[in-house]
């Protein structure tokens, strides 16, 4: 705690001297960075103790959130049929951890298959508040992977990886902790729970805080390396967040958990404005929204939203679909190539969302021994194989007002542009006929049309009722056309979409 006092006061310093202040009209006017804008996709990786169990049940949305397992198992439901059935019913928490081996974890070969699959930027869950243990060798708990298994910083080793192959790279830190040791004025230990409190609803006590006391004969099995502090946001989550800003610098910081309590409890301002100041000159760096159940969605440099696929391009607004390849956010089992949506659905959805003014953070889910699915292999390469041909439409790009339409034949077409504006794309996720008929676009005149992947220029008419492409025999057939799963039809827009009749053969 008296490291916690020196950090918090080396916090207050740089806020004070720098032009970030700790208010929510000052953090606004920081802007998004353009490597992010420019970035599009981006790979999470959800590695814990909780992919040891490997195993969920539903949730929000449908959803199995399989990292949040380890808590359902103490709540209303109990463990369950299926957790005594396959570990016991005195298995408890932390009994996973000496399970945690990470041997077939290897921060290098995970970040060379991501820039294989053109990820532009990685973030890592570091902090999830499901299993209390940061990822990184930290002075502020004796719960972390160096003192316990699988003694390995496994921060540091993703950290390095991304330095040495350009990849940004982002914090998973969630606000919260489920359930954290708290030293009461009398010198006894209570458990502070997270609870769910209503917006403006206080509880009786004023202090936002839920305790109970310690029972070591049901809890000492899920608190193991925990220190008991007098207030967990000042001795232990602001202290720890700074460590892990100070030591591994991140791109990126992707908060989670805060939707319980609001913003100036958990001092979001503070940490935000160390964080921004900290690089201020160096680097550009982020946050996302999630900084409180006050602030969601309205402060931070983009807009999470998870598995809605937010509707409507509006360009003024930054957001990040977060999802993962099928309903688990950590290792499940029961998922398997047969039960996931396929590389096509997978190119899809980014093409939906990038059209839409979004970037997409794919969640991949490794095993307990660190070990990625063949299936998410698989189509990470898939999905690499298109960008690389079709990359052009997606990285570097910005929202279309034309944005989406499906064609005479059924095809679903969905427009970006460079972001000069010089060129637009027309992504058709079906493509059949002779003709492909585009009712919004009309091309500039004596500019080309090309097919990316294909080498000729394409003959094609502006015509009052849109663009016509007019495609080669070989391009008819799916089995010699180039490529798979989308096509994209770079041309050069128009100004004047109106009555504009322009043939170029």
């Amino acid at each position: 705690m008296k490291s916690a006092r020196k950090d918090l006061e080396e916090m207050e310093r740089v806020v004070f001297e720098g032009p970030y202040k700790a208010s929510f009209a000052s953090l606004s006017k920081h802007t998004t960075p353009e490597w992010y804008m420019d970035g599009k996709f981006g790979i999470e990786l959800n590695y814990g103790i909780c992919s040891v169990a490997g195993y969920g049940t539903k949730g929000y949305g449908g959803n199995y959130y399989t990292d949040c397992y380890l808590d359902n198992i103490y709540g209303k439901k109990g463990k369950g049929d299926y957790f005594i059935q396959h570990w016991g019913e005195d298995f408890e928490k932390d009994d996973f951890i000496p399970l945690f081996t990470a041997r077939e974890l290897d921060a290098e070969e995970y970040i060379k298959l991501f820039k294989e699959a053109v990820a532009k930027f990685f973030v890592q869950f570091n902090m999830h508040r499901s299993t209390g243990m940061p990822l990184w060798d930290s002075e502020y708990t004796f719960r972390d992977p160096v003192d316990m298994p699988p003694h390995r910083d496994l921060t540091n080793e993703f950290v390095q990886a991304c330095r040495k192959y350009g990849m940004p790279y982002g914090m998973y830190l969630n606000l919260e902790d489920t359930s954290y040791p708290i030293l009461s004025e009398d010198g006894k230990i209570h458990i502070r729970e997270w609870t769910h409190f209503q917006e403006k609803q206080y509880p009786q006590n004023g202090s936002f805080e839920t305790l109970h006391l310690y029972n070591p004969d049901k809890e000492a099995r899920r608190l193991q390396g925990k220190i008991p502090v007098y207030d967990y946001v000042t001795d232990y989550l602001l202290p720890i967040s700074k460590e892990f800003i100070d030591k591994y610098e991140p791109d990126y910081l992707w908060f989670d958990g805060g939707w319980k309590r609001p913003a100036w409890y958990y001092q979001s301002h503070q940490l935000v404005a160390y964080y921004y100041n900290k690089f201020h000159g160096r680097k550009e760096v982020m946050v996302n929204c999630r900084l409180g159940n006050d602030l969601y969605g309205k402060l931070g440099d983009v807009v999470i939203s998870e598995g809605g696929q937010m509707d409507g391009a509006d360009p003024s607004v930054y957001w990040e679909e977060n999802t993962p390849m099928g309903k688990n956010f950590a290792y499940d089992w029961r998922e398997h190539d047969g039960n996931v949506p396929s590389s096509t659905e997978l190119i899809h959805m980014l093409v939906r969302i990038v059209a839409k003014g979004g970037n997409l953070l794919l969640i991949t889910t490794p095993d307990g021994n660190g070990k990625l699915p063949g299936y998410q292999v698989n189509r990470l390469k898939d999905m690499g194989a298109w960008l690389k041909t079709n990359g052009e439409s997606i990285y570097n790009s910005r929202p279309n007002p034309w944005f989406c339409e499906e064609t005479n034949f059924g095809q679903n077409v969905y427009y970006t542009q460079s972001k000069n504006s010089t060129y637009a794309f027309a992504i058709c996720l079906r493509l059949d006929g002779e003709d492909l008929l585009l009712s919004k676009a009309r091309a500039k005149p004596d500019s080309e049309i090309k097919l990316l992947g294909y080498e000729n220029p394409l003959s094609w008419t502006n015509m009052p009722w849109g663009l016509t492409i007019r495609l080669p025999q070989e391009l008819q057939i799916e089995s010699t056309r180039p490529g798979k799963h989308a096509w994209v039809f770079r041309f050069e827009p128009a100004h004047d979409t109106g009555s504009l009749h322009q043939q170029n053969d």
